[in-house]
């Protein structure tokens, strides 16, 4: 068993005065130069005191504090969650290094990022299950979510903060599902031609190129939208031709006016059946001919780089009329037998500021009968259910109703994703934005971390975290001994020439980590405010103490009076959560306004 250790290796030997020089050339007329001429005669105590409970921290910008940190433990999802990549869903043990994963900034907007490290190990016990209409979450107790109060005044923050599970802040939280995607595309998509060979009349080969088409985006996404849903290809090999069909009946005039309208808007002329819509085109039939049949069908898009919220909107409005449903309060349903399109469709959904779950409807072998045509159904249908609801889109999490601790011994996975340390995650078809395993000291940006990887060190002196509650309860006993046994086990496989990469999936949640983290003045002092507060999780919270022990030694001027927020500040910002030592900014705001 380990506990957390804190051991500050660098620092700046002339911080307070760096400090004060700072503060003489910001806010006051002073020749600097002049005045530290003679060190000792430069009083820093007292002015760097007032000049921090001012709140003027920028001036600690300059200095910067390194400390070697040990004792950090993780946090995981189960197998049945999968989490968005640029390829699509995956589940974690699918991953691939080369991966990229979708992430949000704390307003929602999105991007594409590598992973640092990816996490695999056996757990054995309980886990957190969150599950609602809307998500759909398994996570171990220490793991990040992403959430916000649900009761809000007014001017107060909206943004969307990382909580850990078993320190769930009140009753109600609200969840985030939204993806914000409202970039600018060019207003034309163009499908490359290709070349083939042929035979001229004497025999001999000669290469014929098609061209390529500038198509207007609105009319070829509501075209894709038609042809995923009711479309067809015929391919002549004898000619090199295609013939593009989209079957709709002749009962539904508006459905096939629009159809007829975007195919000429294609730029190419439809021949109208009774039942269907045809037209030619050597190129547009290639692009198609990849996508297969029904059960194959995908969009052929990278869904971020051609697609923005307005064309989303556009291909998932233009895709119900073919092959879905749309109710009087706008909520659609889409069905398809490819998975693949099911997902991206999924995708399309939040792209476009909807929100999308997917369902299984498994009528395999059902037989049915459409007037003189019999059928029976040999594949799943997925239906993608899509709601324009605001309360779809953030989710409210009650905890006496979406909460049950479960029983778990199996492996657990995650990736982590520095940048913002968020996933886009998915469990039984329910989409749902959340946490990524990194602990709550590197999610603090405005700093530097090295962390030990488990891929190239070995475990052979492995440490362990043991929480105070498990060690004094009567689990305390039984904990060591599976961690214990659970080492054992690693250090056999390694011994026997298994790669520490793969031995290391063993490695239980427990397993201590270790990381050298830089960050200057102004932002540890931001961290260690808000991280000392009672209200912090126990593990992060002791970190913040333990720093704070270690600066306060070498720069006492700048540390000595440090504390919780409240201490530093003179009030709390955790409004109803407040332990009452101080008030509250709400209370402060209605102190004032009664003035």
């Amino acid at each position: 068993m380990i506990i957390i250790q804190v051991k500050l290796i660098s620092y700046p030997e002339e911080a307070e005065l760096i400090a004060k020089m700072a503060g003489l050339i910001c806010y006051s007329g002073e020749k600097v130069f002049e005045e530290i001429k003679d060190k000792a005669a430069l009083k820093t105590d007292e002015y760097l005191e007032a000049i921090i409970k001012s709140g003027h921290l920028s001036i600690l910008e300059h200095n910067v504090f390194v400390f070697y940190v040990t004792g950090i433990s993780r946090a995981c999802y189960d197998k049945k969650t999968e989490v968005y990549t640029k390829d699509g869903w995956k589940f974690f043990e699918n991953l691939k290094k080369e991966d990229l994963f979708l992430t949000r900034d704390i307003n929602g907007s999105v991007e594409f990022q590598s992973a640092e490290r990816f996490i695999k190990y056996k757990y054995h016990g309980k886990m957190h299950h969150y599950t609602s209409q809307n998500f759909d979450l398994v996570v171990t107790p220490d793991h990040n979510l992403l959430l916000r109060r649900y009761e809000l005044k007014k001017g107060e923050n909206r943004e969307f903060k990382l909580q850990k599970s078993n320190d769930f802040p009140q009753q109600r939280m609200t969840m985030d599902k939204r993806i914000r995607h409202t970039v600018e595309m060019d207003d034309y998509f163009i499908v490359k031609g290709y070349n083939y060979v042929r035979k001229n009349k004497i025999g001999k080969d000669y290469t014929v190129s098609t061209p390529d088409l500038m198509l207007k985006r609105k009319y070829f996404m509501q075209f894709l939208a038609w042809y995923l849903s009711e479309g067809s290809l015929y391919y002549n090999p004898k000619e090199n031709s295609y013939r593009i069909v989209i079957s709709q009946s002749s009962a539904k005039k508006s459905n096939r006016k629009e159809i007829e309208d975007v195919i000429r808007k294609l730029g190419c002329t439809p021949t109208i059946l009774q039942n269907q819509i045809a037209f030619k085109n050597q190129t547009l039939g290639k692009f198609l001919k990849v996508l297969g049949k029904s059960f194959e069908k995908y969009i052929p898009l990278n869904l971020f780089e051609e697609f923005n919220d307005k064309y989303a909107k556009l291909f998932l409005e233009t895709y119900v009329k073919g092959d879905g449903t749309k109710e009087k309060n706008g909520h659609m349903r889409i069905y398809t037998t490819s998975t693949k399109l099911a997902n991206q469709i999924q995708i399309l959904c939040f792209i476009a500021g909807y929100t999308g779950s997917i369902w299984i409807d498994d009528r395999i072998g059902l037989k049915r009968t459409i007037g003189k045509i019999h059928f029976e159904n040999k594949r799943i249908c997925y239906i993608v259910s899509i709601s324009k609801g605001k309360r779809n889109r953030t989710p409210v999490l009650k905890m006496n109703k979406h909460f049950s601790e479960v029983s778990y011994n199996d492996y657990v996975y995650c990736v982590e994703v520095p940048k913002f340390n968020t996933l886009f995650v998915r469990r039984n078809g329910l989409a749902i934005w959340c946490g990524n395993c990194s602990h709550q000291l590197v999610r603090k940006r405005i700093a530097s971390f090295s962390q030990q990887s488990q891929r190239y060190v070995n475990a052979e002196n492995f440490e362990y975290i043991i929480p105070d509650e498990i060690n004094k309860s009567t689990f305390g006993e039984r904990y060591k001994e599976i961690v214990n046994q659970t080492h054992e086990l690693y250090q056999e496989m390694v011994n026997n020439g298994v790669p520490k990469e793969d031995a290391r999936y063993i490695l239980p949640n427990a397993t201590s980590t270790q990381l050298i983290v830089s960050m200057n003045g102004h932002s540890l002092i931001d961290l260690l405010v808000r991280r000392i507060c009672e209200r912090s999780q126990w593990e992060i919270r002791e970190l913040a103490e333990r720093m704070l022990e270690e600066v306060k030694k070498v720069a006492p001027a700048i540390f000595k009076n440090l504390g919780a927020f409240c201490d530093f500040y003179g009030y709390c910002p955790e409004n109803s959560h407040s332990c009452g030592r101080m008030p509250t900014i709400d209370e402060l705001k209605e102190k004032a306004s009664l003035k």
